[in-house]
């Protein structure tokens, strides 16, 4: 057929990742999971974006799932710690995520919101605690930013749907 349309090709994340801090300074990725079970395929794919961002000139990966004593210590020790949870940070693919960002040179930003500060009247994963973490994450997000050079790119690193806009 002469007037047909040529084949959708798929993007892969790279390219996606590329495209995205090609438009943006910041882009943000999310991986699967529920609780403390995950999607190892999804960090998989994150271990492998971190190398493509870098190419991209990424220095900076913001994780809500790191503390600032741990960014702090990683920062500082540039190796990853032995785990200490059973949390996220003690998951073999998380690990991996962290390790090649450092190895890449770039600068661990936490963002999770304190949740020792979390508003007594809030009842534990209600949906009034979710807004008001995610709206600690998003105030947290903005200031480290804005600590950046202006021209500094940020690979952001969420879970689920954290990334949403709504």
């Amino acid at each position: 057929m002469s007037g047909a349309a040529p084949p959708i090709r798929w993007r892969v994340a790279e390219e996606l990742v590329a495209i995205g801090f090609g438009r943006s300074r910041v882009v943000m990725m999310n991986e699967a999971h529920s609780g403390l079970r995950r999607c190892i395929r999804t960090r998989k794919v994150g271990v492998r974006v971190v190398s493509a961002a870098a190419r991209a000139g990424v220095r900076h990966l913001a994780m809500e799932a790191l503390s600032p004593s741990f960014a702090e210590e990683v920062n500082r020790a540039r190796v990853v710690p032995a785990a200490r949870t059973a949390g996220y940070l003690s998951q073999p693919e998380m690990r991996e995520l962290i390790k090649v960002a450092l190895d890449c040179g770039w600068t661990l930003i936490p963002y999770e919101a304190d949740l020792s500060k979390r508003p007594s009247h809030l009842t534990h994963l209600s949906q009034g605690e979710t807004n008001w973490r995610e709206e600690e994450q998003a105030r947290r997000l903005g200031e480290a930013l804005a600590l950046l050079p202006a021209e500094a790119k940020l690979f952001v690193w969420c879970g689920n749907g954290h990334l949403t806009k709504v």
